[in-house]
């Protein structure tokens, strides 16, 4: 209480909660003291930056595609107000516009998101994208080469191996691209530490 605030901080707690919430559904009134506060905060948040997308559209592409990411897992019990849904209509213009030139973080943050939001046949255009680039072998699986580590927190090869894992399980549901694709992310880790918390 009384610290700075963080909306990406705050966004990534909110979507572990998402995640703990799916693995435990008993468990999810739980986390209802820290989500009762902190989506109305993202919300806030989300329509205030908004009028400045104009200015820094490709910053805020993609802190508002993580925002929407973190937000749906709430949509049932919180749902979007009518002012945050207009805004996301007009974001979806730009995401529908550019997403095949993404990288691959952003692409399956964009599937897992529009699949949640009810744009399911967007969100099968990505996968179908993504199985056409992936490269398959015995030795390590179903990996992307272009998957490799970078300075920003959407460039990190095991987060994003285990966020394209995330949405080939919720929207392709083929278990076998699913197994294929742990066996790289296990192979990384027997040669390489994992450099963040969040990827570990």
């Amino acid at each position: 209480d009384g610290g700075d605030d963080n909306d990406y901080i705050t966004q990534h707690i909110v979507a572990g909660l998402g995640h703990l919430s799916k693995l435990f559904p008993k468990d999810s009134t739980n986390f209802e003291a820290i989500t009762s506060k902190a989506i109305p905060f993202l919300d806030a948040n989300f329509i205030r930056t908004s009028a400045l997308q104009n200015e820094r559209i490709n910053y805020y592409a993609y802190s508002n595609l993580h925002y929407m990411y973190a937000r749906s897992f709430y949509l049932d019990k919180m749902p979007i107000s009518k002012k945050i849904d207009s805004i996301i209509n007009v974001q979806k213009v730009e995401f529908k516009a550019n997403w095949v030139s993404y990288p691959l973080y952003k692409k399956a943050l964009l599937a897992l998101t529009m699949h949640r939001f009810d744009d399911t046949k967007f969100a099968q255009k990505i996968i179908t994208n993504l199985k056409e680039t992936a490269a398959r072998n015995e030795d390590n699986g179903m990996y992307w080469i272009e998957n490799s580590n970078g300075y920003y927190w959407y460039q990190s090869a095991i987060e994003t191996q285990a966020l394209l894992i995330e949405a080939f399980a919720e929207i392709e549901k083929d278990k076998t691209y699913v197994e294929e694709m742990k066996v790289w992310l296990l192979k990384n880790k027997q040669v390489n530490r994992w450099h963040t918390t969040k990827a570990t």
